[in-house]
């Protein structure tokens, strides 16, 4: 289908649409219809944008209560990720984590918000709250991760006790 657009852009939009699919899990779709700034770049801008947010740990940590179902569990927070760029724009959320999947930075990536979870529990007052935080695919599937986390994990057993980790269904 001709869109009158050229044919690097509908590529563009084409692969980013892909990226963000493969991250959703299985058979899933997404629809880019209109050129949004993520769009526009390459695999090796998104890598450097990556690097950048790792190494200048761009990310900011948001939660929202989660209400258990069953009345004997309590409820927690669960953590969403908010990536910063330049000039402290917003980078948006999924195709960072689709960008980072396909440059197989992803593990890197969620080792950074780990890390900034736990340096955020320790500088609460609140110590009793409990944090929900999604790991993805890759991260469950890497030997190294396991590891790199149950380290982490029996480093701060009092931080450990506290969070919550959701896998897709899929994954497990």
């Amino acid at each position: 289908i001709y869109s009158g657009q050229p044919p690097e852009q509908v590529l563009a939009r084409a692969d980013i649409a892909l990226a963000k699919a493969q991250t959703k899990g299985v058979n899933a779709w997404v629809f880019e219809q209109n050129d949004s700034e993520e769009s526009l770049f390459g695999q090796q801008h998104w890598r450097e944008l990556l690097e950048d947010i790792i190494s200048k740990r761009s990310i900011i940590l948001l939660h929202q209560p989660i209400q258990s179902i069953q009345r004997n569990m309590s409820g927690y927070e669960e953590i969403f990720t908010r990536f910063i760029g330049e000039n402290n724009n917003m980078i948006p959320t999924d195709a960072v984590f689709a960008m980072a999947q396909r440059t197989d930075m992803s593990i890197k990536l969620e080792q950074l918000i780990l890390e900034k979870v736990v340096a955020q529990f320790r500088n609460r007052s609140d110590q009793t709250t409990r944090w929900g935080l999604n790991l993805s695919s890759p991260a469950v599937q890497s030997n190294s991760f396991i590891i790199w986390l149950e380290r982490l994990l029996l480093r701060e057993p009092d931080i450990a006790a506290l969070l919550i980790f959701e896998v897709q269904e899929q994954v497990l």
